[in-house]
Formats: C-alpha cells, sequence, structure tokens
C-alpha cells in the first residue's frame, strides 16, 4: 500500500534503533509529559510543526503514538530525516532541483573554490532540514570521503554564494 504524499514535508524516524524507537511528549517542551509508547525506528511521520529541533508530528507509517512531538537529533546525531519526497514549496529559493541535498546534522563541510583537491575545508552551520543545490557532479577524496559541487548559477547555492564542493558522505 502507499501511503499518499505529505502536505508539508514527511521524515522518517532513523534513531532509536537500540531503544525500540524514539521518545515523544505531548508538548514542545523536552520537559513537557513522556508519552508511554516510544515512535519506532523506520516509521513515517508527516511534519505539523517544526519550531527549532522539536518536531510536531502525525503518524503515517510504523507504530507508535498517533501524534505528538520529538527532537530530530541529539548530540549531533539525526533521530529523523527529512524524506526526499516531500513536495517543493512554494517557487523561490525554496523550491527543490534535480542535485540537490537535505542537510540532516546541521554542521556541513565545504572545500571552498573550484578545486576540490584544496585541502582547506569550512565547517558551515546550517538547520537541519535546509536545501543545498549542487551540480551533481561528485568527487571522491583520497581518504574516501565523498564531496559534491555546489551549484552556485542562481546565487546562494544553501552553503554560500561561492562556488566549492560540500561533504555528502
Amino acid at each position: 500500500s502507499t501511503i499518499p504524499p505529505c502536505p508539508m514535508a514527511c521524515w522518517e524516524v532513523v534513531g532509536g534503533g537500540d531503544k525500540g524507537g524514539i521518545l515523544v511528549r505531548a508538548g514542545q517542551g523536552t520537559s513537557s509529559e513522556q508519552l508511554p509508547e516510544r515512535l519506532s525506528t523506520g516509521a513515517v511521520v508527516e511534519e505539523l510543526q517544526l519550531v527549532g529541533e522539536r518536531l510536531q508530528y502525525q503518524l503515517r507509517s510504523g507504530e507508535g503514538p498517533k501524534t505528538g512531538w520529538v527532537s530530530i537529533s541529539l548530540k549531533d546525531k539525526a533521530l529523523l530525516i527529512r524524506k526526499d519526497d516531500a513536495p517543493a514549496k512554494a517557487a523561490g529559493p525554496k523550491e527543490l532541483r534535480e542535485g540537490d541535498y537535505f542537510v540532516t546534522l546541521g554542521p556541513i563541510f565545504k572545500k571552498a573554490g573550484s578545486d576540490p583537491e584544496s585541502a582547506k575545508i569550512l565547517q558551515l552551520n546550517r538547520k537541519v532540514g535546509a536545501v543545498v543545490h549542487t551540480t551533481g557532479k561528485i568527487w571522491k577524496g583520497p581518504t574516501g570521503g565523498f564531496w559534491v559541487e555546489l551549484d552556485v548559477s542562481s546565487g546562494d547555492s544553501g552553503a554560500g554564494e561561492k562556488p566549492g564542493y560540500v561533504m555528502i558522505d
């Protein structure tokens, strides 16, 4: 059975595998009432609202409370990731294009300039769920990391307006 697309965005639970899922709370605050049931790893939820690192959701598939609030990351580890099938928002800089990547942890690593062999790496902080526009051209570094070329043809790539590569693996 196919799940219809989410009007806002869909998220998949990737954390909590060792605990049977992730913690769900009744309210936005991290000190609000903890629900007795966890949201299962692999569950898909629909975003109702995203406030900083806190996501109010409605369960689409999987096990757990039908609705509640969860943290999307914990100590730089993603607990939920935004699914790529989320519909593009209204036209403008947030419009999704082929080659786009979603930020899943917050800090992203960029090699500035058109030469990926450059040794200098910058750390940029971006919100989880932010979009980075790329050309899709991938370069494998000498230590095995994968980098993708930024698409700066229409201004800010999501990782600055200057050419460069961002780490994807």
